[in-house]
């Protein structure tokens, strides 16, 4: 009863797990949404404390751990990846592996997720700042890319969603500075090496 009362369904990972699948990832995920937003806000890249809570200050930046070479918060005596953290903030779920699309930053618009034991799969566009202003707004949910510009590899992603549905991601900026992942959800060939790509 104590550890419902504290919000740790762990406690049932025994017999969900007895009825043929693991649900207590689901029940975790859930748990450390709610534990995450309690304890923390996250701006640009960096989570800061909400409370005085425990060692660190109000409006601080959260005191990261190094676990198995990964960078980890910790929350009620457990280390979970920063990374994972940030995603489930924005997005309420983790299946696969948080990663940065380039470098370590951990701004939203750098982490995108992958399939447990697929390569990333992801093309590189670049936009016009406008196009870049109507994306973020939500004005815009589709591009044209060109696939004499791209690489073969690209080109074949495309074919691949246009042929099989097989979603991959967008790595898109703006040349000023703007970058964003996007997941190109289906794609329509409107040219001979011209393809309209929705994106989410």
């Amino acid at each position: 009863m104590l550890a419902i009362a504290n919000d740790d369904a762990t406690v049932f990972n025994e017999v969900l797990k007895e009825g043929g699948k693991n649900y207590a990832v689901g029940i975790n995920s859930a748990w450390l949404y709610y534990k995450a937003h309690e304890l923390f806000t996250y701006h640009d890249g960096v989570l800061y404390r909400k409370s005085n809570k425990g060692a660190g200050q109000r409006g601080a930046p959260v005191d990261l751990v190094t676990r198995g070479g990964v960078s980890c918060v910790t929350i009620n005596g457990g280390h979970y990846p920063v990374k994972d953290v940030i995603w489930l903030m924005f997005y309420g779920h983790v299946s696969g592996d948080v990663v940065c699309i380039e470098g370590d930053s951990l701004k939203i618009s750098n982490l995108m997720l992958t399939n447990e034991g697929q390569p990333i799969q992801k093309l590189c566009h670049q936009v016009t700042p406008y196009e870049g202003d109507l994306i973020k707004c939500g004005k815009m949910r589709a591009l044209v890319v060109d696939t004499d510009d791209i690489s073969h590899a690209e080109s074949s992603n495309i074919e691949l969603l246009c042929n099989t549905g097989h979603v991959f991601y967008l790595a898109l900026n703006d040349g000023a500075g703007w970058r964003a992942t996007r997941s190109a959800i289906h794609a329509q060939r409107i040219g001979l090496n011209r393809f309209i790509i929705s994106i989410s």
